[in-house]
């Protein structure tokens, strides 16, 4: 599957703002650790890999939604196919959202969410 990448034209929705949509088809920084300015969301599509971030590790497949934050280093280890999705945001709403949901480094990984795929 090829790498889809789309920008997305901002309108004002408060302090929340969504920058682009990815999908990665061709994971290309299998074992590479990278460091994001923004929030980034996840939708695992296939495969399995690892995540790594805030010192933790994670065994990652299809239906796993992950959360790695700006400016803390992420790295996604593909093992099998691994395929994914993902959207980067940020903003003060953004970081109040994340803290009203619970997401910390420690809990970022979420499973069961296979039903959202294919959307």
């Amino acid at each position: 599957m090829k790498n889809i990448c789309k920008f997305i034209n901002q309108k004002e929705s408060g302090s929340l703002f969504v920058n682009n949509f990815i999908f990665e088809g061709k994971v290309p920084h299998s074992g590479e650790s990278l460091i994001h300015s923004q929030n980034l969301l996840y939708l695992v599509n296939s495969g399995e890999g690892f995540f790594k971030s805030g010192g933790f590790t994670r065994k990652i497949s299809g239906g796993m939604i992950l959360f790695s934050f700006a400016d803390i280093p992420v790295t996604i280890e593909n093992t099998n196919n691994l395929t994914y999705y993902y959207i980067s945001f940020y903003g003060t709403r953004s970081d109040e959202l994340i803290r009203r949901f619970g997401i910390t480094l420690k809990n970022s990984v979420f499973e069961g969410y296979e039903n959202l795929l294919p959307f």
